[in-house]
């Protein structure tokens, strides 16, 4: 009841009104001495009316104090504490003990600091309180890192969790799971990270501090990576999204998603991890947060290289770029720079990637790094072959040659090596070429990579059907082929198979050519590329047209319209369509080639190629004819003519005019034909212009 009055009063008159206050004001001021005014506030007199309750607050009030008098704040402080060891309040004392240190910490009083750790640690174990033990072995720990006694702090987060059960784990017991774990990892002690990262979860779960139970999923990504686990680091991720979507952290949101995203990047799945970085760059624009906002553009800007959408990676690496020279990361727009240049090359944006370049070489040049310096050249190299500048290509692939050789970085100088010979054949000069070759094939032995010896084997291949020896290319393609394979490159290996098949076909083996063909098929299908999967059924359908086989053709062509639909492209759609009319005209299958050429042309109205236009029309034309439908003839031959003469393609538009002749009754005009349809596309060779 006394206590019960005691704070009544003191709430009507103020905190100030404790005998405890007013002791650090008469210190304050010169009235009292410190020791005086310690003897009195561990004296009856002084605590005897004081609560639990009035040391908490008066500990509080110490601290609103210590923002504007950090003197006075640790003199008030000081005070209470006495009092909470004089009353005795156990606990109580443990915790202001614990406010005062972070006080003492800030004014630089390490020595008293560590005076009041001890006497808190005494006093917890004394009196069993258990949270406050771990609290204060948990604040000794991290006083102890930050002078750099790793191994003391490391015993006092290890002793933190020793004590009690995990069932009763705090925040700071989760945060010291986590820590202990960081530098088990440190240490390589996985097993011990992984199982301290999986108390922290599980803690942090209970407790609902899932901004945590996030950063312990996290953390145990790269130790299942490591144990060779992929499914599971991806359904570690999936469970640190669900936990993730329970907070409003957008930047720890972006972390996952990047996470999540780099992991189904590796895994080769592309769209989702598109997915993920599209995510993590809006949360991460929320937050403004500009490293994970490039990191997720960085992302996106692979995967959709990855998906074939090179247009939009390209514009995500210029954002990029923008963004990492904004916030002064000029290594980083280096590198992207030189994706960009890549990308811009595939897309024939050959001006814009030699500016990607030259920004990329002066950032080179400004951080003095060879490497990069030897990517740029290259690069360069490589962009002077599709420009038709042979000279200029050679010495920059020099360049990137002579300066890994500098650097001692072997790998990289074979691998410019075959860039440079690669580009010397395109260019038609045989002795260069065989000069490189051997280079790379005399530095690549030294290495221990096998694929380097696949590449060594292509460009002899390429080498020996340039100098007319097609028997030698067929093995040296073989051979890159096998060992490709062999290491476990499908797509490289894929790439020979049809080489070989066409090879196979000229020596008039088409069964060999064949089996190549549908072993490509089946190889190239386990890694579903839709793209390369339509080029390959292409080719397939037009071999069993060389060997007069059409009706087993039409299936490939079929196969590769549907697989053109899918990608998009509509180059490959004309292609697939174009074979597939071209193959059902042989068959004798003429009204559905007659369709599918119509579709061939609606295709073309997309493309705009007037020539192949001119030869589209000329091939449903000279069908038409064959089965008696001369006025839908006349009018496709009629505007393949009036292209022709514009085109001034003298033999096609001889021998429109023939046919227009053959079915005209005399002195009938020519009807001009109003539909449009162009295409841009290698031209279709006219039906039986050669008979």
């Amino acid at each position: 009841m006394v206590e019960f009055i005691s704070r009544y009063l003191q709430n009507r008159r103020g905190i100030q009104a404790t005998s405890i206050y007013r002791l650090a004001v008469a210190v304050a001021s010169g009235q009292l001495s410190w020791q005086a005014a310690l003897d009195e506030a561990r004296s009856q007199r002084a605590i005897a009316d004081l609560a639990d309750g009035d040391l908490i607050e008066l500990d509080r009030r110490a601290h609103l104090e210590a923002e504007s008098n950090l003197e006075f704040g640790l003199l008030l402080a000081r005070l209470t504490v006495a009092a909470a060891r004089a009353k005795p309040f156990e606990k109580v004392y443990v915790d202001l003990s614990l406010n005062l240190v972070e006080m003492l910490q800030r004014a630089g009083l390490d020595e008293e600091r560590d005076y009041y750790l001890r006497q808190a640690l005494q006093s917890a174990r004394r009196v069993s309180y258990q949270a406050g033990y771990r609290s204060v072995l948990n604040r000794m720990a991290r006083y102890a890192s930050m002078e750099h006694n790793d191994q003391e702090a490391r015993q006092y987060l290890a002793d933190q969790l020793t004590v009690g059960r995990e069932e009763s784990d705090t925040a700071e017991d989760v945060e010291t799971a986590i820590l202990l774990a960081d530098m088990a990892l440190r240490d390589e002690q996985r097993a011990v990270a992984h199982d301290l990262y999986q108390r922290a979860a599980r803690s942090a779960r209970r407790l609902g501090l899932y901004s945590l139970v996030v950063e312990a999923l996290l953390r145990q990504v790269s130790i299942v990576l490591e144990n060779g686990d992929n499914e599971g680091a991806l359904r570690i991720l999936r469970q640190a999204e669900e936990v993730s979507d329970r907070t409003v952290d957008t930047r720890l949101r972006a972390r996952v998603a990047v996470r999540h995203g780099e992991l189904q990047l590796e895994a080769g799945e592309f769209h989702p991890a598109a997915t993920n970085f599209e995510l993590a760059m809006r949360f991460a624009r929320d937050d403004e947060d500009l490293a994970l906002e490039a990191q997720s553009l960085r992302g996106l800007a692979q995967a959709k290289t990855k998906l074939s959408s090179a247009e939009e990676a390209a514009q995500y690496y210029r954002d990029l770029i923008e963004l990492e020279n904004s916030i002064g990361n000029t290594a980083e727009a280096g590198h992207a720079q030189l994706e960009l240049a890549e990308l811009l090359v595939d897309l024939r944006e050959y001006d814009e990637a030699l500016r990607a370049l030259a920004g990329a070489r002066d950032t080179s040049t400004r951080l003095r790094d060879p490497a990069m310096a030897v990517r740029v050249h290259g690069l360069l190299g490589t962009l002077m072959v599709v420009r038709g500048e042979a000279d200029a290509a050679l010495e920059a692939f020099e360049i990137a040659v002579t300066t890994s050789r500098q650097i001692e970085d072997h790998a990289s100088e074979v691998y410019w090596l075959l860039g440079a010979a690669e580009a010397v054949l395109r260019f038609q000069r045989s002795s260069d070429a065989r000069n490189l070759i051997d280079r790379a094939a005399r530095l690549s032995r030294s290495l221990d990579n096998p694929m380097y010896g696949a590449q060594v084997a292509g460009l002899k291949g390429q080498l020996a059907l340039i100098e007319g020896r097609p028997q030698e290319a067929a093995r040296a393609f073989s051979e890159a082929a096998e060992v490709a394979l062999a290491e476990g490159r499908v797509r490289i290996g894929v790439h020979y198979l049809p080489i070989m098949a066409r090879l196979a076909v000229d020596r008039d083996e088409p069964d060999e050519a064949l089996q190549h063909m549908l072993k490509a098929l089946n190889l190239a299908a386990e890694f579903g590329d839709g793209h390369q999967l339509c080029l390959l059924n292409i080719q397939t359908g037009r071999i069993h047209r060389q060997v007069d086989d059409p009706e087993s053709a039409v299936p490939y062509f079929t196969e590769a319209s549907r697989l053109a639909e899918e990608t998009g492209d509509q180059r490959l759609r004309y292609r697939a369509i174009l074979g597939l009319a071209e193959t059902l005209d042989d068959a004798g299958d003429y009204d559905r080639a007659a369709a599918t050429y119509r579709r061939a042309l609606d295709v073309s109205r997309q493309l705009g190629n007037e020539r192949a236009v001119a030869r589209l029309h000329f091939n449903l034309g000279a069908l038409l004819v064959d089965i008696q439908r001369d006025d839908e003839a006349r009018a496709h031959l009629s505007r393949s003519l009036q292209i022709a003469e514009q085109l001034q393609e003298i033999a096609l538009a001889d021998r429109a005019a023939a046919l227009i002749a053959s079915i005209a009754p005399p002195g009938f005009p020519i009807d001009e034909f109003q539909d449009d349809m162009p295409l841009n596309e290698a031209p279709a060779p006219p039906r039986n212009i050669e008979d």
